[in-house]
């Protein structure tokens, strides 16, 4: 039996941790999940702008910007097939 398997591990190395994420990381999914529960209320507006601050700490998180277009822009992503050249294109407009 190999070393690996009977030690059951990478030995020292360590799983990473919550603590190594950045604070703006902590700050855009405290965004994103307070938008969640606004727009779950029916707080659309206000639940996008939850987002937009997450999006402005976060801009490469695609959930985020995701969840943005699909709430203002829905026949881009549930009439017919999504529209991945459309999100490209807001994504070279920086939106």
């Amino acid at each position: 039996m190999d070393e690996f398997a009977s030690s059951g591990g990478l030995g020292g190395a360590q799983s990473p941790s919550a603590d190594v994420l950045d604070d703006s990381h902590a700050k855009a999914n405290a965004h994103f999940r307070a938008g969640e529960k606004l727009y779950r209320e029916g707080e659309t507006d206000e639940a996008v702008a939850e987002w937009r601050k997450a999006v402005a700490l976060e801009p490469d998180n695609y959930i985020i910007r995701k969840q943005i277009w699909a709430v203002q822009n829905p026949e881009r992503f549930y009439s017919g097939n999504v529209d991945y050249d459309w999100q490209a294109e807001q994504l070279r407009q920086g939106l």
